[in-house]
């Protein structure tokens, strides 16, 4: 598939450059089409930020790994990796080349020796500093200028990976808690994970992935748990239809809602009824 809008800019290093160890190639703001794929040259480096949609970074060797916005990814000399994007949205990402036999010291200095993709989160800054760096070659600034705009590049990378590694437990928690509560607000609608996510300000893998860690479920499960709940409450006080209480706790199909309550509890809804009505009323 073809780019939706592309303004790059490309460069020919100099001798100087060559001689310093790291050359910048070009840089690149793209919107890309459902279903593009972004490879490499081999030789070089290659670094790309996800600014919005989804994809999925892939290799012959190793297992797939989903990403979205706010993930930055390595490409090393002749890594045996794409990248692809998600087949029912476009992908925005800005990118950047460079090469040079001191690129992994600059990188070792600035903490970025074993980058490979990492989920930062959205930087104003970086998506600032790779648009000026696409100027500057437009304009064939002075190479100094280019090259200061790429360590300021990294060093904001190593400052958000940095960020995200220390984040305060009870930080993550009062994020996820948004969802949660949200979730124990909302149980009888339908919901989405996109929704979900985005209260919380992490991207969906990054999302999912916190709801299991954190409450030992993924979301979904969060959420089926909240509905089993309210019917219990609700077999337990009423005598309210088990179809209708079905309906009123968010299952739209009476068989569905009495499978999963049996599959949650050992007993169907009207077997729980029975057996807590009889304990209440005794």
């Amino acid at each position: 598939m073809e780019n939706i809008h592309v303004y790059d800019a490309f460069r020919n290093p100099t001798d100087e450059e060559i001689t310093n160890g790291i050359e910048v190639i070009w840089a690149g703001n793209y919107k890309c089409l459902p279903e593009y794929s972004v490879r490499k040259a081999e030789e070089r480096y290659m670094l790309i930020y996800i600014v919005e949609g989804e994809c999925t970074l892939k290799s012959p060797y190793q297992q797939s790994v989903e990403l979205s916005q706010g993930s930055i990814v390595l490409f090393r000399p002749f890594d045996e990796k794409w990248i692809e994007s998600a087949n029912d949205q476009p992908l925005h990402y800005l990118g950047l080349s460079f090469s040079g036999e001191k690129v992994e010291e600059v990188l070792r200095m600035r903490n970025l020796d074993e980058l490979c993709c990492e989920e930062i989160g959205i930087s104003e800054t970086i998506i600032s500093l790779i648009n000026e760096m696409i100027t500057d070659i437009l304009i064939e600034r002075n190479y100094l200028f280019i090259f200061g705009t790429l360590l300021r590049i990294f060093s904001e990378i190593d400052e958000m990976v940095d960020r995200k590694a220390h984040m305060p437990q009870d930080s993550v928690i009062s994020r996820l808690e948004k969802a949660v509560t949200h979730m124990k607000i909302h149980y009888n609608r339908k919901l989405y994970i996109k929704e979900l996510a985005a209260l919380t300000g992490y991207s969906i893998p990054r999302f999912q992935a916190l709801m299991k860690q954190v409450y030992g479920m993924s979301t979904v499960e969060f959420l089926m748990r909240e509905r089993i709940s309210k019917a219990k409450d609700l077999l337990k006080q009423t005598s309210f239809p088990i179809r209708d209480i079905g309906y009123a706790v968010g299952f739209n199909d009476q068989y569905y809602f009495s499978k999963t309550f049996k599959e949650k509890t050992g007993v169907s809804p009207r077997e729980y009824r029975k057996k807590h009505q009889n304990l209440i009323y005794a």
